[in-house]
């Protein structure tokens, strides 16, 4: 019988479900006045819906639920309200529990039975709780063993030196789960081809590309994301450009208390640019609900009801972290990148983008202390799971290699065409790109540019990750892959660096998924000229 089932047949004979007694006065770390009269407790959170139901809190204990309703009251008016949010869901986990029921009705009967360490370890051992619930659970027993005579004081101090093993997060992160940890060299250079082309299409909004490349970026998390506000892009006098992001995890009396800037390349400028275009285009269309509605980077479409009447009413038209993470999810599966290890679409989290942050600064060169930085943590606990990890660069990317990946990869996001007569601006001799092999070497058309602006990129190998290129499909494209691969073999050969070993795996790829393409097409061409007419 499970725990969950079990429950009813404890509780039998008990008409309503016990709620801790009224509490007055109560204000959280920010100040803010918090209601704690009645059954649900709402606690002010700018980034998410926060209620504290104690009526789905199942303690057949008076003097443990009193206790318990002391200690959230402490972690209210001390802690974020993201740490009160998981608290007081560790402690709904532990009402479900069969053996804290029992402990909880025995002391009931005897004041002399308390509760003792066998419910941390059967939530540790039995039920195999997350990481972050253990140290709640922990922490609420210590809390209330100092307190109250139903928690074993002796339990508690042992508790403290019992050491909670890192959680299946680490584990995915230390692995190289192609699902849940932090994606490959391969993958990062598909997902950000994707990024570019969206953008030079205009396929997405901007405000889901924009939020995608924050993550990439900084590694920031959603509550990071749904906190800025177009204020905090920063524009210099020289024309370089910063991102005040606001710092979380750290015991601030409010939001958006502290910042870190962090500085923007030229596309990650473009794209928020184009987000502060929409915004403004939204609202002299739409209007603005309320003046006193502050302006967020990414706006919602309608003002959060549960904020409009409170203290927190200037953040009623920003977004929640859920929301936020949802858009993640839903940016990357509709720009469809395929992972060359699974073979499936990737699926994203803000979470998986963090990984993604630390491993590639941590292979860099970073020291875990300034990753835990740059990631907000105040402790270096949590980036040790990322230390030590392999490199994960593909150790030998020839031009065999490269086609092997080719299919999976679709890398290249131009577009084929026949030939100079079939391409956006074929009749301009200026638009043909040209490769040559060696220096001296003859060069060779391979394709044309279809950009009507000035570009930028270095001809020819640039080309093949641009969404404006547009490969002939008879042109000798191995050739490229080949001086590629060959330049490529030789920067390893030479003992360079990982990074500058694959320096160039983006292009690799692209040029192998159009050879694929051309030869799958010419493959079509054969099998019509042999077929009968």
């Amino acid at each position: 019988m499970t725990a969950t089932a079990a429950l009813p047949q404890i509780l039998e004979g008990r008409e309503t479900t016990l709620l801790p007694r009224p509490r007055q006065g109560i204000v959280d770390l920010a100040g803010l006045p918090v209601d704690c009269s009645g059954p649900v407790w709402r606690i002010h959170e700018a980034t998410s819906y926060n209620l504290l139901d104690w009526s789905k809190v199942s303690v057949p204990s008076p003097t443990i639920l009193e206790v318990t309703a002391d200690y959230i009251i402490s972690l209210i008016s001390s802690r974020s309200p993201s740490h009160v949010r998981n608290a007081f869901e560790t402690i709904k986990a532990v009402g479900r529990l069969t053996i804290f029921a029992d402990q909880c009705l025995a002391n009931t009967r005897d004041p002399g039975c308390s509760l003792d360490a066998q419910v941390f370890f059967h939530a540790r051992d039995e039920e195999r709780w997350r990481k972050l619930y253990l140290v709640h659970l922990r922490a609420w027993f210590a809390w209330c063993s100092t307190r109250c005579s139903a928690f074993d004081r002796q339990a508690a101090i042992d508790l403290r030196n019992t050491v909670i093993k890192t959680g299946p997060t680490a584990a995915a992160v230390r692995a190289g789960d192609p699902d849940k940890g932090p994606l490959d060299d391969v993958e990062t250079t598909l997902l950000l081809n994707a990024l570019r082309a969206a953008l030079e299409r205009d396929t997405l909004p901007a405000s889901s590309l924009a939020i995608v490349w924050l993550c990439i970026l900084f590694g920031a998390n959603p509550r990071q994301l749904a906190l800025l506000r177009e204020d905090d892009l920063v524009v210099r006098d020289d024309g370089l450009a910063e991102l005040r992001i606001p710092r979380m995890k750290k015991r601030d009396a409010d939001v958006r208390t502290q910042f870190r800037s962090r500085k923007l390349d030229a596309r990650a400028l473009a794209v928020i640019r184009k987000v502060l275009r929409e915004n403004d285009d939204r609202r002299s269309r739409n209007g603005w609900p309320d003046p006193d509605f502050a302006r967020p980077l990414f706006p919602r479409r309608r003002p959060r009801t549960e904020l409009m009447d409170g203290v927190r009413r200037a953040y009623a038209m920003h977004p929640t972290a859920a929301e936020i993470g949802a858009i993640v999810k839903d940016t990357v599966a509709a720009l469809d990148v395929r992972s060359p290890r699974t073979g499936e679409p990737l699926h994203m989290t803000p979470r998986r983008f963090r990984y993604l942050f630390a491993t590639r600064l941590l292979r860099e060169g970073a020291s875990p202390r300034a990753v835990a930085d740059l990631l907000d943590h105040t402790d270096l606990q949590s980036v040790q799971s990322y230390v030590n990890l392999k490199g994960d660069i593909v150790e030998k990317l020839d031009a065999a290699v490269a086609l092997d990946l080719a299919p999976l990869a679709q890398a290249f996001m131009g577009k084929l065409v026949a030939g100079e007569h079939a391409a956006t601006r074929g009749g301009d001799r200026a638009s043909r790109i040209f490769h040559a092999d060696s220096p001296g070497a003859d060069l060779e058309g391979v394709g044309t540019c279809g950009n009507f602006a000035f570009c930028g990129l270095a001809a020819p190998r640039a080309c093949y990750v641009c969404v404006h290129f547009q490969p002939w499909i008879d042109a000798p494209h191995e050739h490229v892959l080949r001086s590629l691969a060959a330049e490529r073999a030789e920067r390893q050969a030479a003992g360079l660096g990982p990074r500058m070993v694959a320096l160039n795996d983006d292009l690799i790829l692209a040029v192998a998924d159009v050879v694929h393409r051309c030869a799958l097409l010419h493959a079509d061409r054969a099998k019509e000229i042999g077929s009968p007419s």
